[in-house]
Parts: structure tokens; sequence; C-alpha cells
């Protein structure tokens, strides 16, 4: 059975220096979440600094 999707959020607070938005992100993704290509795409673009389209 597939996991849970997850938002591009949990992505970028995996990656955020607040220390408990991290840690649940972290916690959320230590479970295997399912995520989409365009979960995938947004975050590259936000962590690139570009504008999602």
């Amino acid at each position: 059975m597939p996991g849970e999707f997850i938002d591009t959020n949990i992505l970028i607070y995996s990656l955020s220096d607040n220390g408990q938005k991290q840690d649940k992100a972290l916690a959320i993704l230590a479970s295997k979440p399912v995520m989409s290509v365009q979960v995938l795409s947004e975050t590259a673009n936000i962590t690139r600094g570009r504008s999602p389209a």
C-alpha cells in the first residue's frame, strides 16, 4: 500500500534552520512518503531561487 503524499513545504522545512519545523519534517520523510514530480519540481525551483511556474 502506498504511503501518504507530502507537500512541497515538508521538503523545504527539512532544509530549514528552524529546528522544530526541521525535526517534524525529517520525521515525516523518515516514514518514506510519496512525492509527486510536481513537488520535486517546485522544491528545485524554490531552492534555486526561481518562482514556481
